[in-house]
């Protein structure tokens, strides 16, 4: 079964971590930097979910969508998905990072990022 985590929930699972260490501790930077790109990185391509089924507005006040809004969008969506998981990477050791598999989906009305096992027991979704 899959448990998807709140905005508040994970929230308080990161600030519990954070409690856990030493403001001087090695690893408390490193999480705390983390924790704050990998929410900025679920904001933007949530952001860039709703901007893709919205589309924009042109000068004439109507929404559209053409090639160049698309290829700046997959360029966006690109560098802020490649932040995420360098995030996750970065507060995990190489074991967990194997067992793990990061999914990013573009749909707006879900999670932006999710992590799960593997085997597919346990799933975190990512919210902003």
């Amino acid at each position: 079964m899959s448990k998807h985590m709140t905005k508040d929930e994970a929230r308080k699972e990161i600030y519990r971590l954070l409690d856990t260490m030493d403001v001087g501790s090695p690893g408390f930077e490193a999480i705390s930097e983390s924790a704050f790109t990998l929410r900025n990185s679920a904001r933007r391509l949530q952001w860039l979910g709703e901007r893709e089924c919205n589309g924009v507005t042109g000068p004439d006040g109507f929404a559209k969508w053409d090639e160049g809004d698309q290829a700046k969008n997959d360029s966006d969506r690109e560098k802020a998905e490649n932040r995420a998981a360098k995030a996750i990477e970065a507060i995990m050791d190489s074991e967990a990072r194997q067992r793990i598999e990061i999914e990013f989906q573009g749909d707006p009305r879900g999670a932006p990022i999710l992590i799960h096992e593997k085997n597919g027991r346990q799933r975190i979704a990512v919210f902003w």
